[in-house]
């Protein structure tokens, strides 16, 4: 195996440099706050050591108010179908219907709703349909239809119904069952591998990272837009030169799009070639959206970039650096300027005791504009919730970090609103 997926790499690395932890808390139960005038009601944060899982519910600026409101050791005692993995994601996009969704990956390829209030578990549906699916990312409509990504393909269809992978399922949320699915052709002998997803108007954008089945080879990524209304494919766009590109953030006037690409990985997280990794800024007024500007990661970090780009603000572009397991960098943080090209540093993970790099130990940014005026990291370097906030002219402040739950051991490695 020469190349990973720059979504999943991480869990990789992680899975080889984890330590033993002590058993998760226990549960703390839901939270009755919700959002007012479009906002989220708050966070919901991933803490994993990649073999046990505990999810936390804050506020949008990051203070605790659930430290374990569901976790793999409650799994006897809320009556789950499927038990909480290590692999658990969170949505990258807060649910219509206002519940708490977790998306258990690879060798479980599960989804489970819960009610935020009770911390009761509504339901589960298996999407492995027969094989790993790997689901990836999942968008909810208000119609009570999910888009379901799965970034796992499957071998030998035909066996049972949406077996062929490498699509997205559409997902009945209230029956908690499969209605259809989206195909994706392969090209160029290679699997379409869709990850994250983003709602422009009426069309939800698949990022497609393209990599062989046993992960050899890694293909341009390419960006798919398909109808939230009819479920059929609209466009297919390629981003030439780069690879292994993230999802698409949109900006908070809704104007344009950020895309972050790493570049083909080997199995240490290291990135064949930076000329592959770049930050592109997109048009989203049109689609399929037009280029507007392409940031070499050369120009931006002088290494490769991390997938999972996101605006702070209509002018500001939060970032992080790829970094390998014993590689020569750490993980960094970074803040683009759009208006002045400014990059600036907002932090950067510790080495080894040896002073080398220790793979990817930043994981999801959070920011809420027009809701909180903090962003967030998942910093699984020291265990907490890194913050910031920037001024009018995009300076920013470090604020003090949040640890969320001090008592389990276990890191936070990704944030969604709720």
């Amino acid at each position: 195996m020469k190349a990973l997926s720059s979504c999943f790499a991480g869990i990789l690395l992680s899975q080889l440099l984890a330590c033993n932890v002590q058993n998760t808390t226990a549960d703390t139960g839901g939270v009755g706050a919700a959002g007012s005038g479009g906002c989220a009601s708050g966070l919901s944060v991933m803490l994993s050591d990649y073999a046990s899982s505990q999810v936390a519910l804050s506020t949008l600026s990051g203070e605790t108010i659930s430290q374990s409101f569901i976790s793999t050791g409650s799994a006897k005692t809320d009556g789950l179908a499927f038990a909480l993995s290590g692999d658990v994601a969170l949505p990258s996009t807060r649910s219509e219907s206002g519940r708490v969704v977790l998306i258990d990956r690879f060798g479980t390829n599960v989804l489970t709703w819960l009610d935020p209030e009770t911390a009761k578990v509504l339901g589960q549906l298996a999407v492995g349909t027969g094989f790993e699916s790997n689901p990836s990312d999942y968008i909810e409509l208000a119609s009570g239809l999910a888009f379901v990504s799965r970034f796992g393909s499957n071998r030998t269809p035909g066996k049972q119904p949406f077996d062929d992978g490498g699509d997205l399922l559409l997902v009945d949320t209230e029956q908690q069952r499969i209605t259809g699915s989206v195909p994706i052709e392969a090209t160029e002998d290679l699997p379409p591998r869709p990850t994250g997803m983003t709602r422009v108007r009426d069309t939800i954008l698949v990022a497609l990272a393209r990599i062989s089945l046993d992960f050899s080879s890694t293909g341009e990524s390419e960006l798919l837009g398909v109808s939230a209304l009819t479920h059929a494919a609209e466009f297919r766009m390629r981003y030439a030169g780069l690879k292994n590109c993230g999802r698409p953030a949109l900006s908070p006037n809704g104007e344009r799009l950020v895309v972050a690409c790493t570049g083909q990985l080997d199995v240490s997280g290291a990135v064949e070639s930076v000329d592959e990794s770049a930050l592109l800024l997109l048009d989203a007024r049109t689609l399929p959206p037009r280029e507007i500007r392409r940031f070499s990661a050369q120009e931006l970090a002088g290494e490769p970039l991390q997938g999972g780009a996101t605006f702070a603000n209509d002018s500001l572009v939060l970032f992080k650096t790829q970094t390998a397991v014993d590689g020569r960098a750490n993980n960094r943080w970074l803040a683009l300027d759009l208006e002045t090209s400014a990059v600036t540093t907002l932090l950067e993970a510790s080495p080894d005791a040896q002073g080398r790099g220790r793979g990817v130990l930043y994981g999801a940014i959070s920011c809420s504009p027009g809701c909180s005026d903090v962003c967030l990291l998942a910093d699984a370097d020291r265990s907490v919730l890194q913050r910031v906030r920037f001024d009018a002219g995009n300076q920013p402040e470090l604020l003090e970090p949040i640890s969320v739950d001090s008592t389990s051991g276990l890191p936070p490695r990704d944030i969604a609103e709720r």
